[in-house]
């Protein structure tokens, strides 16, 4: 039995938000795996924030675990993961 090349996929043919990624618009080097970081009240600040923007993650996650009661800082850090 022979076994056929696996299809080399590029980053167009994964998504079609993969060109949109921060780590892209940064203008990194392309890579095959994504990053994805948990957002919560540790990385509250916005410079936090672009910190691992600039460290190439991918997505934030929202960790609503711990924001029970606080509306107000919820949607700062879904504001400040927005930017």
């Amino acid at each position: 039995m022979t076994r056929t090349p696996a299809a080399v996929t590029t980053p167009a043919e994964v998504g079609r938000h993969s060109d949109r990624s921060p780590s892209r618009l940064l203008g990194t080097v392309s890579r095959r795996a994504r990053i994805v970081s948990t957002v919560g009240p540790a990385t509250h600040p916005y410079e936090c924030n672009w910190s691992l923007v600039e460290a190439g993650m991918d997505m934030a996650r929202l960790d609503c675990a711990r924001l029970r009661g606080r509306r107000l800082m919820h949607g700062a850090t879904g504001e400040g993961s927005r930017r």
